[in-house]
């Protein structure tokens, strides 16, 4: 039996939308880094790091590591941050960090804050983006979005753009969403 030529359709978009975008499995078993592709950076890996026994809690201290290659001369930039909670209105936090460390007069690239280049002022060069972030207490959902962007000295196009889904994992009471509970977990009292 042939498949009717819709199916195909659907069947070659499902392809190009997994070529067009690199999706990693994290580290942490609660998260999952999706990075499009399209940017002067592209990655082989995405994860992020940190918690405990590997689950990103709430309050939770993590690192968000990409790697892969660059195809321009980078001498200048950041990587910004928001976090958006699922049934939230608005992003819940939000950060930056500097590539370098930069002065008045330039940027050290051997000095690198969030962006390590090998070897660097070449195209192409190796990368690793890293930043640190805190994982936000849920108010609805606990269902988080994480979506960062890198810019260079250019500002246009981003270098890199990429979200990172992070299910919360509450481990107490007060780490769940509001009107919520750890059904399985210590002191698991109803509100």
């Amino acid at each position: 039996k042939r498949n009717p030529p819709h199916t195909k359709m659907f069947t070659r978009l499902a392809v190009a939308a997994l070529l067009a975008t690199s999706a990693f499995a994290a580290p942490s078993a609660n998260a999952t880094c999706v990075v499009d592709a399209g940017s002067a950076m592209a990655a082989s890996s995405c994860h992020m790091t940190g918690g405990v026994n590997g689950t990103l809690a709430p309050g939770s201290n993590a690192t968000v590591t990409v790697v892969g290659t660059v195809n321009k001369v980078i001498n200048a930039g950041s990587v910004s941050w928001k976090f958006y909670e699922d049934g939230e209105q608005h992003f819940v936090s939000s950060g930056n960090s500097e590539y370098f460390t930069c002065t008045i007069k330039g940027c050290d690239l051997s000095s690198p804050i969030a962006l390590t280049l090998d070897p660097i002022n070449v195209s192409p060069a190796n990368f690793t983006l890293s930043f640190p972030v805190t994982v936000p207490h849920p108010q609805a959902s606990g269902d988080f979005h994480l979506v960062f962007f890198g810019q260079d000295q250019d500002h246009y196009p981003y270098d890199i753009t990429a979200t990172v889904a992070l299910s919360s994992t509450c481990t107490t009471d007060a780490d769940c969403p509001r009107n919520s509970y750890c059904q399985n977990g210590p002191g698991s009292h109803p509100p």
